[in-house]
């Protein structure tokens, strides 16, 4: 019932939020003019590409497998690759185990987003065949990053920016904390994937007509962001931000493996310290620890030449891929 109440106050405004959504997709993202609704489209689809990658967010994670997205509908005979596709989990299910490596045993180099996917696969498939590599959305600059974003209008001059995706309530204690220690209003984005109670009267700042280029902005310009999420991560360390990261989901939730992305990419980066999981901490403290973006810089500019190497590589030919 909270839910229904909830979807009948914010509909039209989270309406606009997918309309911006949409015109980013419709802008920044080559797409073909034909919509496919299904994996069987797909198969019938008479598609005229000489390679196809899959990648990369979660599209093997068992809780939204499909699939299309190890292109199951592509032909034997053409050209299949995946590129820093997630897993999110450390292992499976047997009946998904004989119905995924299949598929993924297809592709002629199998690239994966986490560690722990990287480990997992390496027990089915040889070495030389397995990569990994970035985030797609590292592959860029802060500096290309900041060309697309979208200036807010009437935000505060300091602010802390919160984006928490799921229900739990720490987070949310945590910028709480903040906000009163520092006398810094919070900016939130309410209900960012899905209605969400904790949400409710949350932030001094309630924003819902936001889309990728205004979430950039807001990233870029905060004093502070508090997340729960792998992406707000990931664009919190891009533009050299003071963050706090923290679990979306407890381990007692079915759901908690989806926590092991943010932990992998944590550690990647050597700033798992990040990772706030002592609800007791000093809040400002923690946010206030240094960050040594000198070496995340470094590390990073690394990675990112040998991921955009190997994408280069399939667009050349992808014969010789290491």
């Amino acid at each position: 019932m909270k839910k229904a109440f909830l979807r009948l106050k914010y509909g039209e405004k989270l309406k606009r939020r997918r309309k911006k959504f949409l015109r980013f997709e419709t802008t920044f993202i080559p797409q073909t003019e034909q919509i496919y609704t299904g994996v069987n489209e797909l198969a019938n689809a008479e598609l005229d590409f000489d390679k196809f990658i899959c990648g990369s967010d979660n599209i093997w994670n068992i809780h939204n497998y499909d699939p299309a997205y190890i292109l199951s509908f592509v032909e034997d005979s053409s050209r299949k690759f995946s590129y820093a596709a997630g897993f999110s989990v450390t292992s499976l299910p047997a009946a998904q185990v004989k119905e995924l490596m299949p598929l993924i045993s297809r592709l002629s180099v199998i690239s994966i987003r986490e560690s722990d996917g990287y480990q997992f696969l390496r027990d089915y498939f040889p070495e030389e065949k397995l990569r990994l590599d970035l985030d797609p959305t590292l592959l860029l600059s802060p500096a290309q990053w900041s060309g697309i974003s979208q200036k807010i209008n009437h935000l505060p001059p300091e602010y802390i920016f919160c984006y928490i995706i799921g229900d739990e309530t720490d987070a949310r204690n945590a910028a709480k904390e903040l906000s009163k220690e520092t006398g810094i209003p919070i900016v939130n984005i309410p209900h960012a994937t899905t209605l969400q109670i904790s949400d409710r009267g949350f932030g001094d700042d309630e924003l819902f007509d936001v889309g990728p280029q205004e979430f950039i902005y807001l990233i870029q310009n905060a004093k502070y962001i508090i997340t729960d999420s792998y992406h707000g991560c990931i664009f919190s360390m891009l533009f050299h931000k003071k963050y706090l990261v923290f679990e979306r989901f407890k381990e007692v939730d079915g759901k908690a493996n989806l926590n092991i992305r943010i932990k992998n990419l944590l550690d990647q980066f050597f700033v798992f310290e990040r990772l706030m999981v002592n609800p007791e901490s000093n809040v400002k403290d923690a946010m206030e620890s240094p960050i040594d973006y000198d070496a995340f810089d470094s590390k990073l500019s690394d990675l990112r030449s040998d991921s955009i190497y190997y994408l280069e590589s399939i667009c050349k030919g992808g014969e010789q891929i290491e």
